[in-house]
C-alpha cells in the first residue's frame, strides 16, 4: 500500500503516526507533501520521500504574496509527483490545497481528511469556500473530537460522512510510563524548582490563543503568601511571534513570581519532565479541539483547570477528573480555590492515568488509524 500524507513533516503527531503504521504494515510506503523541511531524524525515518517548497525569499515571507507562491510551488511538486497512491491523507484544511484540490485528488484512489480545531473554529469566508473544495473530494473524515465534526458540518454545510473519531497516540506517554520513582523530584530540581513549591504550567505553546496574559492577571490577583509559593512553567516552543514571546518575558518579570520559560524545542524526555513536575495545568485558550499536551498532563497527574467554553465533553464521558472556570474574568478566584484544595484535587486526579492510556497510547490508537485505509 502507498500513502501520500499532506501535512507538516516535522509534526510529532504526523511522523509518529507514520512510524506506527509502518510497524503494523512493514511493506507500507508513506510519502509526504510538507510545508516545511523536516528538522527531526524521526521524520526522516518515517517517510520514504519528503517533498517541500524551497527558496522563495521575499515572496515566501510577504503576506498576500506567499499564498500564491505556495500554490505555484505545490502545483510544480504535484506535476513531478507520480500518482497511483492508494490514499491521499490531508491533515489540515489549507485554502492553498483547496485551490489545488483536483490535482491532489488525482494522485490517489481515495482521499481522507483529518480536521483540526483551528481549521474549523477559526475559519472565515472566503477561506471556507476553498476549504470546501477539499471537503467535497474526500470520502472519509476524522477528528479527535466529535464536537469539531459537528461544528464543521454546520459551518461548511456538509454532511462529512462517513466520519471517524480518532485520537493521535502520544509517544510521551511511553516515556512517562517508564520513568522511575523519584523522577518528579529530580525533574523539579533540574528546573530549579524549590522544595514545597506549587508548580503551575501556563498553557503549552506560544500562541496568543493560549491567553497567557489572562493567566498572569489571574496569578497576580492571588495573595502574596500564595504567589511566593508558586513556580510557573511557560512552554513557548511552538507558534507565536518573537515579539509576543518577549512580551511574555517582560510580563513575567513584572509579575515577580519564580518561573522558567521554554523557547527551544523539547525532546520527549524533556516534555515528560515538564509534565511530571506540574501540579496545576492552566488550559484556558480561546478555542481548542483536544490538546495532546493536556492529555499528557492528565496522565502525569496534573490537576487540570480549563475553560468551561472549550469542547471537552468527551473528557467527562471517559470519566476524567478536571475543573473548569466560567470565563477568563473568574479564573483568579477559581485558581485560588484550586490551590487551597490542591491535595484533594490531586487525589481525585489519580485515576486519570489509566483512562488517558486507554485513550491515547499508540498501542491502542495505531490499529484504528491503520483500519482507516482498508
Amino acid at each position: 500500500m502507498r500513502l501520500l500524507f499532506v501535512a507538516n513533516a516535522d509534526s510529532p503527531l504526523v511522523h509518529n503516526l507514520a512510524l506506527e503504521l509502518k510497524q503494523l504494515r512493514p511493506s507500507l510506503t508513506i510519502d509526504i507533501l510538507s510545508d516545511v523541511p523536516p528538522r527531526s531524524t524521526d521524520a526522516e525515518r518515517a517517510f520514504n520521500a519528503i517533498i517541500f517548497p524551497t527558496g522563495g525569499g521575499f515572496l515566501r515571507r510577504t503576506r498576500g504574496l506567499k499564498f500564491f507562491w505556495y500554490i505555484w510551488q505545490y502545483a510544480r511538486s504535484l506535476g513531478r509527483l507520480p500518482g497511483g497512491y492508494d490514499v491521499v491523507h490531508v491533515f489540515y484544511l489549507s485554502a492553498i490545497w483547496g485551490v489545488l484540490a483536483n490535482r491532489l485528488k488525482q494522485k490517489g484512489t481515495r482521499m481522507v481528511i483529518t480536521l483540526f480545531g483551528s481549521d474549523v473554529y477559526r475559519t472565515y469566508w472566503p477561506l471556507s469556500l476553498l476549504q470546501c473544495r477539499l471537503l467535497d473530494r474526500a470520502e472519509r473524515f476524522t477528528s479527535s473530537n466529535p464536537h469539531t465534526l459537528d461544528v464543521a458540518r454546520k459551518k461548511f454545510n456538509r454532511q462529512l460522512l462517513p466520519s471517524v473519531e480518532l485520537l493521535f497516540g502520544l509517544r510521551s506517554l511511553d516515556v512517562l510510563n517508564a520513568m522511575p520513582a523519584g523522577s518528579r523530584d529530580s525533574a523539579r530540581a533540574g528546573f530549579g524548582i524549590g522544595a514545597g513549591a506549587i508548580v503551575i504550567a501556563c498553557g503549552y505553546n506560544a500562541s496568543m490563543n493560549q491567553n497567557h496574559m489572562a493567566m498572569f492577571e489571574a496569578i497576580s490577583s492571588l495573595s502574596t503568601e500564595i504567589r511566593q509559593r508558586l513556580f510557573l512553567l511557560v512552554p513557548m516552543t511552538s507558534g507565536g511571534a518573537a515579539t509576543y514571546v518577549n512580551e511574555i518575558r517582560a510580563r513575567l518579570v513584572a509579575l515577580g513570581v519564580a518561573h522558567r520559560i521554554f523557547v527551544e524545542r523539547l525532546n520527549d524526555e524533556e516534555v515528560a519532565m515538564v509534565r511530571c513536575s506540574t501540579d496545576i495545568l492552566l488550559q484556558v485558550q480561546s478555542t481548542d479541539q483536544l490538546s495532546g499536551s493536556m492529555l499528557e498532563h492528565l496522565f502525569a497527574g496534573s490537576v487540570l483547570l480549563t475553560g468551561a467554553w472549550l469542547p471537552y465533553g468527551q473528557l467527562a464521558q471517559h470519566g476524567l477528573a478536571y475543573w473548569t472556570t466560567a470565563s477568563l474574568q473568574t479564573l483568579g478566584g477559581d485558581l485560588q480555590r484550586c490551590i487551597l484544595d490542591l491535595d484533594a484535587r490531586k487525589a481525585a486526579s489519580m485515576p486519570n492515568r489509566p483512562i488517558v492510556w486507554g485513550m491515547t497510547a499508540w498501542s491502542n490508537t495505531a490499529p484504528q488509524w491503520s483500519a482507516l485505509y482498508d
